[in-house]
């Protein structure tokens, strides 16, 4: 359920898809965990953002600027656990995920 406050809309209670019994290739997240990572960077670069120590919002600075070989491995896990929850509710839905072996990534 949703409600509207101050134009806001807040959730009221959080129900996401039941993903327990699904496994997925750790070398299918990791890959699609790397294109988040440099979609969101090329985004930010388009919007004028570059890399700096520390974000700042005013000059356009972000730490993550980088490429994803460079993430350490907790921030590598924010995109994978997005991919992990986006994968897996699409197949939750009912949705299939195939692999052209002709093609050597995905």
């Amino acid at each position: 359920s949703y409600y509207l406050m101050s134009s806001l809309p807040i959730m009221n209670h959080p129900a996401p898809l039941n993903i327990d019994r699904l496994v997925l290739p750790e070398q299918l997240i990791e890959q699609v965990a790397r294109n988040v990572h440099d979609q969101w960077a090329l985004e930010r670069q388009r919007q004028g953002w570059t890399w700096g120590e520390h974000r700042d919002d005013d000059k356009k600075e972000h730490p993550g600027i980088v490429p994803y070989d460079m993430l350490t491995n907790d921030e590598k896990e924010i995109d994978r656990v997005t991919v992990r929850a986006v994968i897996s509710a699409l197949l939750a839905q009912g949705a299939t995920i195939t692999h052209d072996d002709r093609k050597d990534d995905i």
